[in-house]
């Protein structure tokens, strides 16, 4: 709330220092670990759909059961893996650089010299993070439909681009819901995720263990809620 409250001034105020801490935020939990979301997306699509379609259905043929599934698998598995890992990669870091400037006394310094710490570094730190989990979970999608793309290739499915997006951006009409509770649960663990590792990073550290102890507890808290938005909206869909 207070970095909500902050950021709209800082950014219009201070605009130079706004994006200096935002353009730090969004190399440490975007630009950084891009690579890694783009590799462990696209293996976990590949090998999803892979297993899915050489287990999935007795006496029912692979590119049969595929075209079936489309692209469920990726409205149902992106929003908690991506989140899950932007905790335990993306967030650590920015979670860890926060609690290494309170170690540091570098927000002392601030303090001293007449800086709102919140404003300065918790409001765009909190935005930047918030934004840049929505692009990752977007790459994360991407990634998995790519890995899809190639077990539909082996099988020789056509028009397969069109088959494993049609749940994202066009979903018949039974399949609706389950794009609504991923969009939902994006926007939810975007603003929980960057508030947690804000909190939590930018909470006083008085020794160097405070700084290990903010980021594992974080990657904890941050993993429950996860679990529990998950197990909650998916309890709420299949009532309806």
């Amino acid at each position: 709330m207070v970095s909500l409250a902050r950021a709209p001034k800082q950014l219009f105020k201070h605009p130079r220092d706004f994006a200096i801490v935002a353009r730090r935020v969004a190399a440490q939990t975007l630009l950084r670990p891009l690579p890694f979301y783009l590799i462990v997306s696209t293996l976990i699509g590949y090998t999803v759909l892979y297993v899915i379609s050489r287990v999935g259905g007795a006496g029912v043929k692979p590119d049969a059961l595929l075209r079936q599934i489309g692209g469920s698998y990726v409205v149902a598995l992106a929003p908690a893996l991506s989140a899950l890992l932007f905790v335990a990669a993306s967030g650590s870091a920015t979670n860890a650089w926060l609690g290494s400037m309170g170690l540091t006394k570098q927000t002392l310094a601030l303090d001293a010299l007449g800086v709102d710490r919140k404003a300065y570094l918790w409001a765009p730190a909190w935005l930047t993070a918030a934004l840049c989990y929505l692009a990752v979970s977007a790459i994360f999608a991407l990634g998995m439909i790519a890995g899809g793309l190639l077990v539909c290739r082996s099988y020789g499915v056509p028009h397969a681009w069109e088959l494993l997006t049609g749940d994202l951006f066009d979903p018949r009409p039974e399949r609706v819901a389950y794009a609504l509770r991923a969009t939902f649960l994006v926007w939810i663990y975007a603003w929980g995720i960057a508030s947690d590792v804000v909190a939590k990073g930018g909470a006083a550290k008085p020794e160097a263990d405070a700084v290990t102890r903010g980021m594992t507890a974080s990657v904890v808290a941050c993993t429950l809620w996860v679990v529990a938005w998950e197990l909650f909206t998916v309890v709420v869909v299949f009532r309806s």
